[in-house]
């Protein structure tokens, strides 16, 4: 799931959903500023890499996170 909140953004407000698979799997590449969450809804273990293109810097944190349940962010998880 992709919540693009970016003021500035013509997508901004819109959400996408995505569903992956062993026999479709996929890159998906999030722009900066974009919330994101991962849900394995199948009955096998999953595996997702979450590659970044610069170092976490822990002087100055570029990285955030809110709860999966925030109301600011308009999407529900399934149950697992």
């Amino acid at each position: 799931m992709l919540y693009d909140t970016r003021p500035d953004s013509p997508t901004r407000g819109t959400i996408n959903q995505f569903l992956f698979g062993e026999h479709r799997p996929a890159l998906v590449v999030i722009p900066a500023r974009v919330w994101h969450g991962v849900q394995n809804t199948g009955s096998t273990p999953a595996c997702v890499l979450n590659l970044v293109d610069s170092a976490y810097d822990y002087a100055s944190p570029d990285h955030w996170r809110v709860p999966a349940d925030s109301p600011h962010v308009p999407f529900t998880f399934p149950p697992a």
